[in-house]
């Protein structure tokens, strides 16, 4: 994970059950950097550095990449 933010205010009304969530810019193995969610994490246990691995989140029909710690 190269940087994060933490989200304490929703977006919008869907989103209120969800904060506070993690929003992570992550430098994948290959050089790109992608924007995404940070999940089964606590926001406070969030750190630069932290080596994450992609999960898919499927929404209706759409698959979301979202990352979370490797343990």
């Amino acid at each position: 994970m190269h940087s994060f933010t933490i989200v304490h205010r929703a977006p919008s009304p869907e989103f209120s059950d969800a904060v506070p969530y993690v929003v992570a810019n992550i430098r994948l193995a290959e050089g790109a950097h992608l924007m995404s969610t940070l999940v089964n994490c606590p926001p406070q246990d969030a750190r630069i550095g932290m080596p994450v691995m992609v999960r898919y989140l499927h929404i209706e029909e759409a698959s979301l990449p979202v990352f979370e710690p490797i343990k």
